[in-house]
């Protein structure tokens, strides 16, 4: 089991996970999906896959027709 971690000095933060987290909120808070955990792994894979702009735009174009349909 790992060591308990105690204070912020026993934490290395990767230089590239705040601005990661920053970029995964705010499109959380752009499209506001139903089922984040699931919207998560979606913008993940499509980041690693280099295919992010075209889930972001796939998500744009979903959350267009839902306001259509109101």
């Amino acid at each position: 089991m790992a060591d308990k971690l105690y204070s912020a000095d026993q934490i290395t933060v990767p230089k590239e996970l705040p601005n990661l987290l920053k970029g995964f909120t705010k499109e959380v808070i752009r499209y506001n999906p139903a089922d984040i955990p699931q919207f998560a792994i979606e913008y993940f894979t499509a980041m690693k896959d280099n295919k992010l702009e075209s889930f972001l735009k796939s998500q744009e174009e979903a959350q267009q027709s839902n306001n259509m349909e109101k």
